[in-house]
């Protein structure tokens, strides 16, 4: 004779609101990180160093080398 499975447990609707909101926490946190990592490759706080601290787009569009 087959065991029965075990019942599942249905999760309410905030613990799902939960787990979406932690999704999209962690989904953003990941973003972020990847942008800060993209800007140390592309130079930009080297430049922005260079050209006193901070600057706008164009400043740092005019310090680029072409």
């Amino acid at each position: 004779m087959a065991a029965q499975a075990p019942a599942i447990e249905v999760p309410t609707d905030a613990e799902l609101l939960q787990a979406q909101a932690d999704l999209w926490r962690h989904t953003l946190y990941y973003l972020t990180s990847m942008g800060l990592r993209c800007a140390i490759k592309l130079g930009i706080p080297t430049a922005m160093h260079n050209l006193g601290g901070g600057t706008s787009m164009g400043g740092l569009a005019g310090d680029s080398p072409s």
